[in-house]
């Protein structure tokens, strides 16, 4: 009779993997959908492009490796920070993003990234396989 041997830690790495892969995804789709809102395609209300700068800055790191995309913009930025978890973290390091996001008392607010995460819920569950 033959023996056979589990190996637990290669098959958690190659689920880990293949997690890490969907997010990258959901990733991508969400940092292409906030700067679809940002340039103005989703509506005049989310526009918020002068320069590009901050169209140029979104960009995600899924447990805590910058995308292969977008990787410069976020040297330094707090978004790259190693994880032990599967998540993907989506942002800009551009320093006035949050005042287009959330607004201030003289800026109304442009939410580019909550929309672009908010209004694509059924697409993001698809990308991870969900019911």
């Amino acid at each position: 009779m033959a023996k056979s041997k589990w190996n637990d830690k290669a098959v958690l790495q190659m689920v880990k993997q293949r997690v890490n892969k969907r997010l990258e995804l959901v990733g991508e789709f969400v940092v292409d959908r906030a700067i679809f809102n940002i340039s103005g395609h989703a509506g005049k209300d989310l526009q918020a492009v002068d320069t590009g700068r901050l169209m140029d800055s979104i960009t995600y790191a899924t447990n805590g490796y910058l995308s292969k995309v977008r990787s410069k913009a976020l040297a330094g930025d707090g978004v790259s920070k190693p994880q032990e978890d599967l998540t993907v973290k989506i942002g800009s390091n551009v320093e006035y993003a949050p005042y287009i996001e959330i607004g201030t008392s003289k800026i109304t607010s442009r939410p580019f990234l909550r929309t672009a995460l908010n209004e694509n819920i059924p697409e993001i569950k698809q990308i991870l396989g969900a019911k």
